[in-house]
């Protein structure tokens, strides 16, 4: 049950996260377009790979992994925005923290993961 409880709060700080980046990428021009339609497939992809590793027990380690993966390029994206000065630095800091939050949720749940099948 514990898992399942986890699972939700990681979806919904990552849904937060979706959201708020959505509003955010109103401020990117056309000729960056490539780095607003890849934050969108990044996004969507790492929700994806949260509910997959939620129901998908034996392959939990595929979608954990795709789950980092995706918050690395997303990290690097949000770096980009900002040096393109899309998005202000407490802009960057706010999605940052979401980010970093997200990723210790993951870790946790993979560590209790780790745990129950020991």
């Amino acid at each position: 049950m514990r898992v399942f409880n986890d699972n939700f709060i990681i979806s919904k700080k990552t849904k937060k996260f979706i959201l708020d980046l959505y509003n955010l990428m109103e401020n990117i021009p056309r000729k960056d377009f490539f780095i607003k339609e890849k934050i969108n497939l990044t996004t969507f992809d790492l929700l994806e790979n949260i509910y997959l590793a939620n129901s998908d027990l034996d392959d939990f380690e595929t979608h954990y992994l795709n789950i980092i993966k995706n918050i690395s390029i997303l990290d690097f994206l949000l770096e980009i925005l900002y040096r393109k000065k899309y998005i202000s630095l407490k802009q960057l800091e706010k999605e940052g923290y979401l980010l970093t939050e997200i990723t210790k949720m993951v870790k946790a749940w993979k560590k209790n993961k780790e745990g129950n099948n020991a």
